[in-house]
C-alpha cells in the first residue's frame, strides 16, 4: 500500500510495530531513482512527477498488500511485513533492477510520452472508424497505420483471421539429451500450430504464418510463457520439478514497448522458480545490430540464470556475442551431412559455428538429429547436447530430468527399423 501523507505513514508504521519487542531494520529498504534521474538529464524536473507516479504503480504491483510503500524525496521506502533482512534486500534489489530496466531499456524515458505518438487521422477517417466503414478516398494523404500493402487493403479486424488456427495451437516439449551425463537434462519449449483445414503442422516462429510485427512476436512469446508456466506449476504441485528453455524473439526484445510487456509477464514467475527456466533468444541474424544483441541479452540476464541463443539458417558473426555470457548456442543440424564431412572442416559454416561457440566457452545443442551415426559424429566435434527424433519424441507436457543412456537410444533406433 502506498502511504502518501505523514499521518497515514505514522499510522501504518505504528500498526506494523505495535506489540513488537524490536524492529528488524532489514525490513526497511530504499529504492532510489538515481539512475533514472541521471538518464533523464535536463528532462528530470519536467518528467519527475510522471516518473514517480509510474514508479509507485510499478512497485505496488510487486509488493504484498501488507507492505508499506512511502514516497521519499528522491525515491521510495518499502517496509516489508513478512520478510527477514536477507529476503527483503533480495526482493528490493530485484524490484530496483526491474524498475531501472523499465525506464532505461533503450531510448531513455521516451515511453512516458508514448500517447503523443498515435497515428494521425483526418475527420473522414475518424468518421469512418466511428461508423465501421472504410475511410473515403480523400483521406489518402493521411499517415498510414502500416507500411504493408496487405494492411492497407484489409480492415483492422482482419488481423484476427487466425482465430481458427489458435484453437489448434499448443506447446510441445522437446527433450534435450546431455551426452556427458547420459540423461535428459532439460527441454525446449516449442510453440506448435496445426492448420485445421490441411492439418499441416508448424513449429516455433513459423506459427506466426508470416506475421512479422513486434506485437505478433510478443503475443506468441506471452502465449508460450503462460502455457509453459501453467504446465510447470501443475508438475510442481505434484512434486515434480522440470527444467525449461523458454523461447523469446529478438523482435520482441528489440522494441522497448513489447520488451517491457514481456518482462512484466516474466516477473510473474516467482523468484524461487526462476532458477528452473532459461531464456532462449531466437531470430538473431547477421543483420541484427551488435548494439541490439548486447543490450537485449544483457537485460535477459536479469531475469534468467542462464541465457541461450538459438540460431537457425543464417549464422551471424559470433564475435558479436563476445562478453554476452551465453551459456549455450542452439544450432540446427540441417541435413547433418556436414557432421561427417572431414574434407571441409574449415569451410563448413556449421563447423565454424561450433568452433566459435567453444571459443566463447558456451555449450552447443544440435537439433534435428535423426540418425544414430549423427550422434557419434556430433560428440566427436565437441557437441554435448542433442535433440531429435532419434533421441526422443516431443512431449505434450513437460517431463522431469531422467536417465537416458546411449544404449537406450540404440534400442530406440533399432526399433524404428523393425518391420
Amino acid at each position: 500500500m502506498l502511504a502518501l501523507n505523514p499521518a497515514d505513514i505514522l499510522h501504518r508504521l505504528e500498526q506494523k510495530l505495535h506489540g513488537c519487542d524490536h524492529a528488524d531494520l532489514g525490513q526497511f529498504q530504499i529504492i532510489n531513482l538515481d539512475r533514472v534521474r541521471e538518464g533523464a538529464g535536463e528532462q528530470w524536473e519536467r518528467l519527475k512527477a510522471k516518473i514517480f507516479e509510474v514508479s509507485a504503480h510499478f512497485i505496488e504491483k510487486r509488493i504484498a498488500d501488507e507492505d508499506v510503500l512511502v514516497r521519499c524525496h528522491e525515491g521510495f521506502l518499502v517496509v516489508f511485513d513478512a520478510l527477514d533482512a536477507a529476503a527483503a534486500e533480495e526482493r528490493v534489489n530485484a524490484i530496483s533492477t526491474e524498475l531501472n530496466l523499465f525506464f532505461l531499456g533503450d531510448e531513455i524515458l521516451r515511453s512516458l510520452n508514448i500517447r503523443s505518438r498515435a497515428t494521425r487521422c483526418d475527420t473522414n477517417q475518424l468518421r469512418g472508424m466511428m461508423s465501421g466503414s472504410q475511410p473515403t478516398s480523400d483521406a489518402a494523404g493521411a499517415e498510414p497505420a502500416s507500411s504493408s500493402a496487405e494492411a492497407e487493403e484489409a480492415p483492422a479486424p482482419r488481423r484476427v483471421i487466425d482465430i481458427d488456427f489458435r484453437r489448434e495451437r499448443s506447446i510441445a516439449y522437446r527433450p534435450v539429451w546431455d551426452s556427458t551425463r547420459q540423461a535428459v537434462a532439460t527441454q525446449l519449449v516449442i510453440p506448435r500450430l496445426i492448420e485445421k483445414r490441411t492439418r499441416q503442422v508448424f513449429h516455433g516462429r513459423a506459427t506466426l504464418r508470416g506475421r512479422t510485427e513486434p506485437r505478433d512476436h510478443l503475443e506468441l512469446d506471452r502465449f508460450t510463457l503462460h502455457t509453459a508456466m501453467d504446465a510447470f506449476r501443475a508438475a510442481f504441485g505434484k512434486g515434480r520439478t522440470v527444467a525449461l528453455c523458454l523461447p523469446v524473439g529478438i523482435h520482441t526484445l528489440a522494441l522497448r514497448s513489447t520488451r517491457v510487456a514481456l518482462f512484466e509477464a516474466l516477473t510473474a514467475i516467482p523468484m524461487e522458480m526462476r532458477r528452473y527456466f532459461r531464456l532462449m533468444v531466437e531470430g538473431i541474424t547477421s543483420g541484427t545490430p551488435e548494439s541490439t544483441i548486447r543490450e537485449t541479452l544483457g537485460i535477459c540476464h536479469a531475469f534468467s540464470p542462464g541465457v541461450i541463443v538459438s540460431i537457425e539458417g543464417e549464422h551471424p558473426p559470433f564475435d558479436r556475442f563476445n562478453g554476452c555470457n551465453i551459456s549455450m548456442f542452439v544450432l540446427d543440424s540441417g541435413d547433418a551431412r556436414w557432421l561427417h564431412d572431414e574434407r571441409q572442416r574449415e569451410l563448413t559454416p556449421e563447423r565454424a559455428a561450433l568452433r566459435a561457440a567453444a571459443g566463447l566457452r558456451a555449450s552447443t545443442c544440435l537439433t534435428g538429429i535423426g540418425r544414430e551415426a549423427d550422434i557419434a559424429a556430433a560428440i566427436r566435434l565437441g557437441v554435448r547436447y542433442l535433440t531429435g527424433s532419434i533421441i526422443a519424441d516431443d512431449f505434450p507436457h513437460p517431463v522431469i530430468p531422467h536417465i537416458l543412456t546411449r544404449e537406450d537410444i540404440r534400442r530406440r533406433a533399432a526399433s524404428r527399423h523393425l518391420v
